[in-house]
């Protein structure tokens, strides 16, 4: 392949030859030439960019003829004797010849991948080669240094060292500056700016009667100091951080994340510096010591999607958020599209795929995995709840000091217990006499084994016989042979079926009836101690009561049966109903008899099919169960004596599988998700130990277990098993330990190391029956501790351990599937390395982006608070500042803010009080004909920034005008009106939602409930985006939908009607009235042609509801509710009209 590279280029240059001519033409062309210095980045890089990079840039891959155009030593490089650039001799440059032949085949660039070089293009790049072909560094990747201000003739025009730069460039280009705007208008405009609402009306009035040389300054900072601050300037944080109150995807599940909306609104009022704002979001959790904010805060890369549809795979969706937030940080702290290197290395910039996967690496190692449950969660507390904490905490703290302070008593107690353990239990098998199942064949082994050895069906249980060789038994254990698929192991039952029947000992006796959606109805229970029925003076409950049924109707003597007799208990339908008898102490117990219902027909009395009765002893340990196995018709007769249920009190197994651990078995309700498996140690022999509740003496009879196996994972069941028995008093001890604590008790003492002597007195003190109280007291405070529900959750971003940690290697055409080289934590080589004495992680990282060295974060931050001031970045593409981007319309200016930001300690704050009292942002929004057509977009600051409000603006002024907007802040997401559609979204919920009710009906667009799949709608309409991505700069529009929205929409509507009561008890003539609506939602005097045409508006609306009172009521009570009392019906109605016209003003919508 290489060979024929060669030969390729060796081709090209054949061609060139051919075309010598041409540059000889070029250079004749370009002789008249003004001899200014062509400047690399402003004007040849742009050229190159758009029309060479493609096939000659950076990308390996791509690149044709092994020719590198983007830097000095791949475009001088020798090709053979030839060069594409040779500098200063224009006419031996290769390159101008291919880009100026008229023969269409050799021409550069081909026709099919971009434009023809225009002529005046053509000349700039000989007078560039002929100057010496400089390739200067991108301009964006230079650090920002402080420029010197400029000398300008305007200099009265002049407030601070922005103006400088803004005027220079106006004397340069013949453009003059507008006159200052005046107090009414710049008080709005600077408040919706800085605080996304309009000022009231006085404290407009105070700052025009304000007299004092920094009377606007003073008013900025007021501005600044409010709450709303933060409101406002977090609502662009959160399109960059893609904040939403759902995880994404067609499913879009509501996720609880708004705690980190609130840590953004905090900080900015806060004026938390940007550089400390930046670190506790990307690495707040590897701060030492992190405070709760600190971990909040790294929720940031939490708000990447995540997807819970059925059937997907985790790991490619995991990798996908790790992919957002590679290109998420880089978009929002180094304004650089870097997203086309995960397939290729970048086609204009030099960012290699290597690099886009050794910066990917910073993020693939934290614990969330696109799961539902967005694990690790960070439980937040009220004050209330911590101090409850802090106050358990320091309980358990003293507890366990008490716990781990040795004693002399403690100590002689610990040898006794550890004697008793230095001799293992022995452990007899058990022969079984019989092995049935209920599903499959099992066969009894020579060795008394039992193996499966029929195909396994989907659940099944098994059942033994056995007849042990013990007078006494302590514990069983379960040994399960080596097998290649999983089982899960239900739940273990022991019944001792004596060949005696004797009556049995208990205190309680429970009617059970398992299952889902059950109703337990019975007609009598007797309890009989020979001719003496215990149940008439036992106390009765039972776990719920409907229709009357109370449970003392199971021992009236009653037997009769039917409901309408009164005669029968009821329970609700529920799970697992129950009946209990509480005889009052311990009782000798011959005879159970279970009267049914008998009224109903069979769909009655067959609703106690399958009742499981129990009996249970003083300490509520099973003594004895039985299961019916059929129907009470209308009696079934229990006679407890011959079998007694062997009650487990601990399961204990040499491994467990997460989530499945071996106490399951005992639950007494089977559950078909829970069980005991061992996947991830197949084909490894295991085993179960099951202690008994007390030692069960033996003596003729026989021992009968069963093993159910009816998990809803389908054929997960054991194959190949045997059962032991042991009569070993310390089992219930030699179970409960570890492998490595059963070790070192039964070393001798002199052979333990002190470290081991430590272990195991530890473990002890954990066990030891004289500080059983104080475990007991410990474990309550603990479960209290972790029971404790906090008031929300965030997901926050946590690090692997490190025996966990991901190994990161280059995708194939970003294919996480396909992967080649592995790589490390590292950042691209074109920027600055990361800071000395920090590690490469995300906190190195983190400090590494605002670095002073880095030539990005300071500039992409600025520009992008100067272009929410100005409606226009002083860089156009605020998300691109690579080769692609625009170049900057005032580099110093830039450059200058760059390092007064930074200098400033990174002060937003101070950032925009130095703009906000510019002269340039100060000026009249005034346009003439003239600077129209000159300074169309107003790049060069002509005149004071005027363009259309936001969407949550909009929303949130018509509310303030109004007087409805809710000042309350923070908490969770709220549901305000919306129009309802009636609709689903696909695989997902409603579109609908509840609205809100108070003051939540009424909160700022911030708080608003954020659903990716479905955003609020008339935010919608007003161009706010979806925040599936990061969002850098909004689209602005203007289109008819829009006025529909504030002409129908139940928010503006209700708004309007609010407006409407608020001038209708103003006081004063119509036309005063008026004029309070104006300076309400207009923020200025009204002018007299305005209030005569609202006047006329008005006087025609009231005649026109007088005549219709139904039209009037609705429009003017139709959201917002009941009318106030003794109110002129016609009146509101009319003012509503009249407010509906003010809230729908071109004026209102503008900031200017």
């Amino acid at each position: 392949m290489r060979i024929q590279v060669v030969r390729f280029t060796s081709l090209v240059i054949v061609l060139l030859g051919t075309v010598t001519d041409q540059i000889s033409r070029v250079s004749a062309q370009v002789g008249g030439v003004t001899s200014a210095n062509v400047d690399f980045n402003r004007q040849i890089r742009p050229i190159l960019a758009k029309s060479c990079f493609a096939c000659h840039g950076p990308d390996e891959a791509q690149r044709k003829a092994e020719l590198r155009l983007d830097n000095y030593q791949g475009a001088t490089r020798d090709l053979g004797g030839r060069a594409a650039i040779v500098p200063t001799v224009p006419s031996d440059s290769r390159l101008l010849a291919r880009i100026s032949t008229k023969n269409e085949g050799l021409r550069m660039p081909p026709s099919t991948h971009a434009a023809r070089l225009q002529p005046e293009q053509i000349e700039l790049l000989t007078q560039w080669i002929r100057q010496g072909a400089v390739f200067s560094p991108h301009w964006s990747y230079q650090k920002p240094k402080r420029p010197t201000l400029p000398t300008v003739k305007n200099s009265h025009w002049v407030r601070n060292p922005i103006d400088h730069f803004t005027l220079a460039k106006l004397e340069q280009k013949d453009l003059y500056p507008q006159s200052a705007a005046g107090r009414w208008h710049l008080a709005r405009r600077v408040t919706i700016d800085l605080t996304g609402l309009p000022p009231t009306v006085e404290e407009v009035n105070r700052f025009v009667a304000d007299e004092h040389p920094q009377a606007y300054q003073r008013y900025v900072q007021a501005q600044l100091d409010k709450p709303s601050y933060g409101e406002r300037w977090a609502r662009v944080w959160l399109d960059l951080a893609r904040y939403a109150d759902s995880a994404g995807y067609a499913d879009d599940p509501p996720r609880t994340i708004w705690a980190y909306r609130d840590y953004v609104i905090r900080s900015l009022n806060q004026n938390k510096p940007f550089d400390q704002f930046t670190i506790e979001q990307i690495a707040g959790d590897l701060l030492p010591q992190p405070t709760e904010e600190q971990l909040i805060a790294t929720a940031f890369h939490r708000n990447t999607m995540t997807n819970n549809e059925g059937g997907t795979n985790d790991e490619e969706f995991r990798n996908e958020a790790i992919v957002d937030r590679v290109n998420t940080t880089m978009t929002v702290w180094m304004g650089t599209t870097i997203a086309c290197a995960q397939c290729h290395s970048h086609k204009y910039d030099p960012i290699s795929q290597q690099e886009y996967f050794q910066f990917f690496a910073f993020f693939n190692n934290t614990e969330d995995s696109d799961k539902r449950d967005e694990q690790p969660l960070l439980k937040l507390f009220t004050p209330e709840q911590k101090q409850k904490r802090q106050q358990w905490q320091t309980e358990i703290d003293q507890l366990k000091t008490i716990l781990s302070t040795p004693t002399p008593v403690l100590s002689q107690a610990q040898r006794q217990w550890e004697t008793r353990l230095q001799t293992a239990p022995h452990w007899q098998r058990l022969e079984p006499l019989h092995a049935v199942a209920k599903h499959s064949l099992l066969r009894i082994q020579a060795d008394g084994s039992v193996a499966n050895q029929s195909q396994l069906p989907q659940q099944d249980t098994y059942t033994l016989t056995l007849r042990p060789d013990l007078s006494e038994i302590t514990a069983l254990r379960l040994q399960i042979q080596p097998q290649d698929n999983n089982f899960v192991l239900s739940q273990v039952t022991a019944v001792w079926q004596s060949d005696t029947v004797e009556p049995i000992s208990a205190r309680y006796v429970q009617v059970q009836l398992p299952g889902v959606n059950k109703i337990l109805s019975l007609a009598e229970v007797e309890v009989w101690q020979k001719q003496t029925n215990l149940a008439r003076t036992a106390v009765v409950t039972q776990s719920s009561t409907d229709d009357q049924g109370v449970a003392e109707l199971a021992i009236d003597g009653n037997t009769d049966g039917h409901y309408l007799s009164n005669s029968t208990t009821h329970t609700r339908e529920s799970d697992d109903p129950w009946l209990e008898l509480d005889l009052g102490d311990t009782q000798l117990i011959n005879i159970i008899k279970i009267w049914n219902r008998t009224d109903g027909g069979e769909a009655i009395t067959n609703r106690l099919a399958g009742y499981r009765l129990v009996l249970l002893d003083a300490n509520r340990s099973e003594v004895w169960h039985e299961t019916s196995l059929g129907t009470p018709m209308p009696l079934t007769i229990h006679q407890p004596g011959g079998k007694r249920a062997l009650g487990f009190t601990d399961a204990r197994a040499d491994y467990s599988q997460n989530g499945f651990p071996a106490k399951s078995v005992l639950s007494g309700r089977l559950d078909a998700k829970m069980g005991w498996a061992v996947a991830g140690q197949l084909n490894q022999p295991h085993q179960l130990a099951l202690v008994l509740a007390r030692p069960r003496k033996v003596g003729y009879g026989q021992l009968i277990v069963e093993l159910k196996q009816e998990s809803v994972h389908k054929n997960h069941l054991i194959r190949h098993f045997s059962l032991q028995a042991t009569a070993a008093a310390a089992v219930a001890d030699d179970v409960r330990l570890s492998e490595e604590i059963r070790q070192i008790v039964r070393l001798p003492a002199s052979a333990r190391s002190a470290e081991q002597e430590q272990q195991l007195a530890q473990y002890y003190r954990s066990i030891a029956p004289a500080l059983q109280s104080e475990q007991e007291r410990l474990a309550g405070l603990q479960q209290r501790l972790d029971q404790l529900a906090p008031y929300t959750t965030v997901p926050i971003m946590r690090e692997l351990a490190a025996d966990k940690r991901r190994e990161t290697r280059i995708q194939l055409r970003g294919n996480f599937q396909r992967t080649t080289d592995a790589v490390t934590e590292a950042t691209p080589t074109v920027f600055h390395p990361l800071p000395p004495d920090t590690l490469a992680n995300r906190l190195g990282l983190a400090k590494w982006l605002v670095s002073r060295d880095n030539p990005l974060t300071a500039r992409v931050v600025v520009n992008r608070h100067w272009e929410q001031l100005f409606g226009l970045g002083l860089v156009r593409t605020g998300e691109e500042y690579g080769t692609q981007g625009a170049l900057p319309s005032h580099p110093e200016l830039l450059d200058w803010l760059a390092v007064e930001l930074m200098d400033s300690g990174w002060n937003l704050k101070h950032l925009l009080r130095t703009i906000v009292t510019s002269a340039t942002y100060c000026q009249s929004s005034k346009v003439t004909p003239e600077l129209l057509n000159l300074d169309p977009d107003n790049r060069w600051f002509t005149r004071g920034p005027r363009f259309r409000l936001s969407a949550e603006m909009v929303r949130d002024q018509a509310l303030f005008v109004s007087g409805l907007l809710s000042a309350k802040m923070y908490n969770g997401p709220v549901n305000p009106p919306q129009p309802e559609l009636g609709i689903k979204a696909a695989f997902g919920s409603n579109i609908d939602w509840q609205t809100s009710t108070g003051e939540d009906r009424y909160r700022r667009s911030i708080y608003t409930n954020w659903r990716r799949s479905n955003p609020y709608p008339s935010m919608v309409a007003f161009d706010a985006p979806d925040r599936q991505v990061c969002i850098v700069r909004r689209s602005r529009s203007n289109t008819p939908l829009q006025a529909l929205v504030t002409l129908n929409d139940p928010v503006y509507v209700e708004a309007a009607q609010s407006l409407a009561r608020r001038l209708a008890a103003a006081e004063g003539e119509v036309a005063d009235k008026i004029g309070l609506g104006v300076s309400q939602t207009l923020i200025r005097p009204a002018q007299q042609t305005e209030v005569e045409c609202l006047d006329q508006l008005y006087s025609s609306a009231y005649q026109n509801y007088q005549s219709n009172p139904e039209q009037a009521r609705l429009i003017a009570t139709k959201p917002l509710g009941d009318l106030p009392t003794s109110t002129d019906l016609a009146e509101l109605a009319a003012w509503t009209v009249v407010s509906g016209v003010l809230l729908n003003l071109d004026e209102i919508f503008m900031k200017r």
